[in-house]
């Protein structure tokens, strides 16, 4: 029988923003890369050529929450992997239930994220994927995935003040936490906002989920904004940058 965890896998998950790839062999992520979604087939290539130092992967899968562009990456990876990509979905064998009313509504990266989270840390777990969009969804014990909480990620507050307001400008979220408490001109309180008013629901929303549990679940964050907004949040968290390729990879593994 084949050892899986000797299994090389291209991971790809396609997001609002950008798009993660990666190679992954067991639970170690051997290479990975990021670039804009936007980016046409020569980038998309380059990426995946880096990714696997040009060697052909045994398996690869992709999620992705933006349908238009999965069919150019679908085309360019199979170039990359000995068998034909899979495409992460509900119907796809998950290794947990989904308690959800209309499953093929569910975003890709968030099935993945769920396979992660329970195959690496067990239920009950809360995850936590701050990307354009976050989503806050908990795995529970009995009834597997069971939904959760989707909010704006840290970027569309200081995108939508600069859109729908008149005099706001357009500025960027800071590496790191403002460190003054009240801010002194108008981008300063624009940042502050962002800032709190971002881990403010995070708490809220990981409190809300908390409630429905018996026992305290652990907190695992993912996504591009991961490390700077839960840095200091005083919420308690396992950062995992790659939980959703890992999750794809085991998906993949899965359904091989």
């Amino acid at each position: 029988m084949h050892d899986q965890s000797k299994t090389t896998v291209l991971a790809v998950d396609i997001g609002n923003s950008s798009v993660s790839a990666a190679l992954i062999c067991g639970n170690r992520v051997r290479r990975s890369s990021r670039l804009l979604t936007s980016a046409g087939v020569k980038s998309i290539t380059a990426v995946l050529r880096k990714v696997t130092a040009g060697q052909r992967a045994e398996l690869a899968a992709i999620s992705t929450v933006v349908p238009r562009v999965l069919y150019k990456w679908m085309k360019e990876t199979r170039k990359f992997a000995v068998t034909e990509p899979i495409s992460v979905h509900h119907n796809l064998r998950l290794g947990l239930r989904l308690d959800y009313p209309r499953p093929q509504t569910l975003g890709a990266d968030r099935l993945a994220n769920a396979v992660a989270a329970n195959h690496y840390f067990g239920a009950p777990a809360i995850v936590i994927d701050c990307g354009t969009a976050t989503t806050v969804d908990l795995i529970d014990t009995r009834h597997g995935f069971q939904g959760g909480i989707i909010l704006p990620g840290p970027p569309l507050f200081l995108t939508y003040l600069h859109e729908h307001t008149a005099m706001l400008p357009s500025i960027d979220l800071p590496h790191r936490a403002p460190l003054v408490k009240i801010g002194k001109n108008t981008e300063a309180a624009m940042r502050l906002g962002a800032w709190l008013g971002y881990r403010g629901m995070l708490r809220e929303s990981v409190a809300a989920l908390q409630s429905t549990l018996r026992r305290t679940a652990p907190v695992i964050v993912t996504g591009g904004y991961a490390r700077r907004i839960m840095r200091g949040s005083g919420i308690p968290t396992h950062t995992d940058e790659f939980l959703t390729l890992r999750g794809i990879a085991l998906l993949a593994l899965m359904n091989k």
